[in-house]
């Protein structure tokens, strides 16, 4: 049996991808104000309306301002 390549594009494939958590906040939420309802740990609970929904995120502070 021959081994599989290790070749370049191999090694630097984990490097080069972004990880779900090094992405941030989703774009559907940029410019959108909110209240905040709660704390989970180090992060904040806001409600946000969307449309006619209210939705519930949970953001860290580095990702928010005051409005």
């Amino acid at each position: 049996m021959v081994k599989a390549s290790k070749g370049y594009r191999r090694r630097t494939r984990s490097v080069m991808r972004k990880r779900s958590r090094d992405r941030g906040l989703s774009i559907r939420f940029h410019g959108h104000t909110g209240t905040v309802t709660g704390m989970q740990g180090k992060a904040y609970l806001l409600d946000v309306r969307m449309g006619h929904k209210m939705k519930q995120i949970i953001v860290r502070p580095e990702h928010l301002r005051k409005a």
